[in-house]
Formats: C-alpha cells, sequence, structure tokens
C-alpha cells in the first residue's frame, strides 16, 4: 500500500498487544486530560476573592477566583451565597486559619493534589485537619488523617490527653477507629489516666462498646462506676447516662460472685428489665436476648486483631467479606510460631508446623505497614494438592481498606503448596522464606501457580512472622 510519494505505511502488528491500549486505560487517559484541562481553565480565571489568613504579624492574603471557591467547597459557597452583587474583589477573613496550613488548602482547593506532608509536623497536620473540616473540605481530612495514622501512630499512642479534641469531629473516624483500637489493645493506659474521669460520655460509650475492649468485664464495670461518681453530682447526676451505658457490660462474662458484689448494689442504675435478664442468666445459666454477648476472643499476635481473625475466616470458608464478626469468629487462632520469640530459621518453623494443617502465616514487612501471608489447609511435611489455598497481602495492618488475595490457579493446585527444606513456599515461590537457615529474614512474592500478584516488589525482608493454626470450627 503506497501513499503520495510511495512511502509504505506500516499497521502496528495486531499481536503485540502491548501496542494497543486497552479500553481502560484509554478511558484513564481521557479522564486524566479532562482534570488536567479542568485545572488548567479554573486557574485562568479572573480571581475576584481575596481571603485574608491568620493574624498579628503572621497574615498572608490569597487571591482565588469564587466560582472555584463556590464548586470545591460548600463553606465558602454559603460564604459567597449573599455577595453576588458586590463590588468586587470580595474579601474574606479567617483569622484562626495559618498562612501555611491555608498554603495546603489553596493548592487543594485550586489543583485538586496535597503537597507531600512526609516533613509536616503532627500537631500541624492536626491544624490542617481542623481547618479543612471548618472549610468543609472531607475528602482532605480523610488524606490527611490516614497519613497521621499510618504516619505517626506512636505519637498519637503518647497522647491520650488529644482523645477530647479528636472526638469533636465527627468526621474524623480513622483516627477515632485508631484510638478505641488502641485502648481496647491497652485498657489500662486509658482507664488508668489522670484524665479518665474528665473524658466526654462519646469517648467512655465508645470504649465500654468496643467489642475488643481486652479487660475483664468486672473491671470495666468498676471503671464505670469510678467515672460516674467523678461527675458533677456524682453517680445519680448522671443517672439518666448510666442506664444508656450500662447495657453496653457483657453481664454474662462477670462472675456470680462479682455480680453480687459490686453489680447489684448500683442495680438502681441497670434497666429493670436488663437487670431481671442478668438474673435470670445466672440461675439457668444461659444469657437472654437482650444481654450483650461476650466481647470477641483475644488472639496472641503482635499485630493481627479480631477485625484480622473475621477477613482471614471469611476467605479460609470462601465466604462473602463480613460474614462472620468478631462476636462470632469460626476458628480459635492458636499461636504455633513467632519469629522474635522462637527463631526465624527453618528447623524452629518445620519442627513445630510440620504435622499441622490449617495453618495461616503472617508476616510483617520490615520497614513498612503491610502484611502478607498465606493460608495452607494441609500439612507442611510434603508437597500437596489442594484448590483452597491462598496468599494475600494487607497495605496497612492498622487499616484494612486495601487488601489483595490471590487463590491457587485451577491448573496449579499440584503446586498449591511445595516442600522445601525451609518449610514455607506456596507455590513455585509465589510466596516464599527465601533462606532463613542462614537467618536472613528474606522472601519473595513472584507470581507463578496463583492467580494475581499480591503485592509491587518480589523481595521482601522480615521483621516479624507468626503462624496460627485455626482450631475447631465453631459456627
Amino acid at each position: 500500500m503506497s501513499k503520495g510519494g510511495g512511502g509504505e505505511i506500516h499497521l502496528p502488528n495486531p499481536r503485540k498487544s502491548d501496542m494497543y491500549p486497552t479500553v481502560a486505560s484509554a478511558s484513564d487517559e481521557a479522564r486524566q486530560k479532562f482534570l488536567d484541562d479542568t485545572v488548567s481553565f479554573f486557574k485562568d480565571l479572573k480571581s475576584d476573592v481575596e481571603i485574608k489568613v491568620g493574624e498579628g504579624s503572621e497574615t498572608e492574603t490569597f487571591h482565588i477566583n469564587s466560582t472555584i471557591l463556590k464548586i470545591r467547597s460548600p463553606y465558602f459557597k454559603a460564604a459567597l451565597s449573599n455577595r453576588w452583587n458586590h463590588t468586587t474583589p470580595i474579601t474574606l477573613y479567617e483569622p484562626t486559619i495559618s498562612p501555611f496550613v491555608f498554603t495546603i488548602l489553596y493548592k487543594y482547593i485550586c489543583e485538586g493534589v496535597v503537597d507531600s506532608l512526609k516533613d509536616v509536623e503532627p500537631e500541624c497536620l492536626l491544624k490542617i485537619m481542623q481547618a479543612a473540616d471548618r472549610l468543609l473540605l472531607p475528602q482532605l481530612v480523610k488524606i490527611v488523617e490516614l497519613h497521621v495514622v499510618r504516619k505517626h501512630c506512636q505519637w498519637l499512642k503518647d497522647r491520650l490527653n488529644i482523645l477530647p479534641e479528636m472526638f469533636k469531629y465527627s468526621g474524623w473516624v480513622y483516627i477515632q477507629a485508631f484510638y478505641i483500637n488502641h485502648i481496647s489493645q491497652n485498657p489500662e493506659k486509658f482507664f488508668g489516666s489522670q484524665n479518665f474521669t474528665s473524658m466526654d460520655v462519646k469517648i467512655i460509650e465508645s470504649v465500654i462498646n468496643s467489642n475488643e475492649l481486652a479487660m475483664d468485664e468486672i473491671n470495666v464495670w468498676d471503671n464505670l462506676i469510678k467515672w460516674g461518681e467523678k461527675q458533677p453530682g456524682g453517680l445519680d447526676g448522671v443517672k439518666k447516662t448510666l442506664e444508656s451505658l450500662t447495657p453496653l457490660i457483657r453481664f454474662v462474662s462477670i462472675p456470680a460472685n462479682s455480680f453480687y458484689e459490686k453489680v447489684k448494689p448500683h442495680k438502681r442504675f441497670i434497666p429493670e428489665d436488663l437487670y431481671e435478664e442478668a438474673l435470670w442468666a445466672y440461675i439457668l445459666n444461659k444469657p437472654k436476648q437482650h444481654l450483650q454477648n461476650p466481647r470477641a476472643t483475644r488472639i496472641d499476635s503482635n499485630f493481627i486483631t479480631p477485625h484480622h481473625a473475621v477477613l482471614l475466616s471469611d476467605w479460609v470458608d470462601g465466604k462473602a467479606p463480613d460474614t462472620y464478626s468478631t462476636r462470632q469468629l469460626p476458628y480459635d487462632f492458636e499461636l504455633l510460631v513467632r519469629g522474635s520469640r522462637d527463631g526465624f530459621d527453618g528447623n524452629t518453623f518445620y519442627s513445630k508446623c510440620k504435622t499441622v494443617a490449617k495453618t495461616i502465616i503472617i508476616i510483617k514487612v520490615r520497614d513498612s505497614d503491610e502484611l502478607i501471608g498465606g493460608y495452607n489447609p494441609s500439612s507442611w511435611q510434603t508437597d500437596y494438592s489442594n484448590k483452597d489455598s491462598f496468599i494475600f497481602s494487607i497495605k496497612d495492618w492498622r487499616i484494612l481498606d486495601d487488601v489483595v488475595i490471590s487463590r491457587v490457579r485451577p491448573t496449579s493446585t499440584s503446586q498449591a503448596v511445595t516442600w522445601r527444606r525451609n518449610g514455607l513456599n506456596f507455590g513455585d515461590g509465589d510466596l516464599a522464606l527465601t533462606n532463613p537457615y542462614n537467618n536472613v529474614n528474606a522472601g519473595q512474592t513472584r507470581p507463578k501457580n496463583y492467580d494475581i500478584k499480591i503485592r509491587d516488589g518480589e523481595v521482601f525482608t522480615v521483621e516479624e512472622y507468626e503462624v496460627f493454626a485455626l482450631k475447631g470450627q465453631r459456627c
């Protein structure tokens, strides 16, 4: 085929599919082009609003178009709604927001991007969240909030005194969940703190309502009474509040003698029908319908919680997400091996796990928040053919919002779990510890026998690993 001077036109080889973008990728490119053009268009709009932020010597004025403000922020849309016929520029004042903080907000409003938060101190990050909350920018709140939880978790743990401030904002769900999870695993720090009795009722309710609260139930009751005694007017001054909180107590987990000695004297704070059901539960040794079930079974782990156990149990049994709950786990997670306790060498793994079926391996990747692991329904003595093995990754072990599960391919079931001297290998290196005999705590994830890739990199270093046996199907 020729054109003009006879030069040939070479069509791409249709067998080279990588030369053609997929419909999805082409759509993504078109969407990005639209966003880039939109941002460029808004940048060229004339500024008709000036926003003065800060106070005293720390002030700065930002210039922006009112249309952008109205589109991006319901707060500014309301602020500007009655100013359409005013002369321009319109001046708005935000003295409670510092120039540095508003610089972050300004770029997010105008361009939809957030500058790197890596070097921003956590105190300042909270101020960014407060300002974003004030200006009704929930997506920005979420971005900064997740960064705080993931990168400054120890800073948060060391500052239980900021709990009241964190619970003022209904949209700060990740930080609030982080604190409730931390308190549930370390309740003595919360109940023993100087600020405990001054905590708002919303915080107290969230803590004692936690299904993962790792404290004997009678001690939970004692602390609730202790909190009530320190409120204005004492226990009787917060009688209605206590009547709303006492139903959260798991009376079925309180021994009868403790109930008689410590609960009965305060029965006036328990709804009458609930108290009567609790008594019948002791007499008949059978919980009634209005009593709370016992709290979640505690798991001996450095990083997984009952919420992880729900996710893993759903996967093991091939169930839809959240089929099980932390109150009704189908399995006990019995710890067999912990690297930091028992060693990382293959001999240890093999001696403790070789004859055990239904095991889950959890690996914490060094210098990250990532967990990876796998499930083996068979024992580890030799190669086993099975169709139920899977490997997985959890991007952030604290927040289960980015997880990947990869099941063994139907054509590779004979290589679902292959035996190696180090004892830990799913597929042919799909997930394996590479050289634990030399105590080099490294591993690899190289897709071959499992259906999808579980992480970006192939090689990783192990910070910690735990192996659990799943015992007894209880539901």
